[in-house]
């Protein structure tokens, strides 16, 4: 829901991830549509779109009870004409391949065999070194190879 009493663009020229259905529920609203300068963008997009260059391609007057709608990725600019006005905006959020790889992972990894337990010598530390690393230490200084144990009786 959005609430203006200023003619003022709360905003300014910005495009949404999602279709979007507007309800002029009391006063009147300009909005300045610029069109899409990209194909679907998302929010999380690999980069994003280009603002429009040129003056708007339409420009619509809500008045109480009207509806527009606006599809993803149009740029546009909302400000209300004269005192009081609002707007109950509804987002349609698109269904994307993103939205399909986090189901899938959801339904796999119940089936996936747990991982193989940690050895317990491994999990103890000492002051956040692994144990086993005075083991390696010793040998090394004793001149043993590659960190094996030190034979004895030689």
């Amino acid at each position: 829901m959005h609430a203006s009493w200023h003619p003022t663009e709360a905003f300014g020229i910005h495009w949404d991830d999602h279709d979007t259905v507007v309800f002029q529920l009391e006063g009147a609203k300009r909005w300045n549509l610029y069109g899409a300068t990209r194909a679907d963008p998302l929010r999380l997009d690999v980069e994003a779109p280009e603002k429009p260059g040129g003056p708007p391609l339409a420009e619509v007057i809500l008045q109480a009870g009207d509806m527009l709608y606006v599809p993803r990725g149009w740029w546009h600019a909302v400000a209300a004409t004269q005192g009081r006005s609002l707007h109950l905006t509804c987002g349609l959020t698109p269904v994307t391949g993103h939205h399909l790889l986090v189901w899938l992972a959801g339904q796999l990894l119940p089936l996936l065999p747990p991982p193989p337990p940690t050895h317990p010598a491994r999990e103890r530390t000492h002051g956040g070194r692994p144990r086993r690393g005075r083991r390696v230490r010793r040998a090394a200084a004793q001149g043993s190879h590659r960190g094996a144990p030190p034979s004895r009786g030689r």
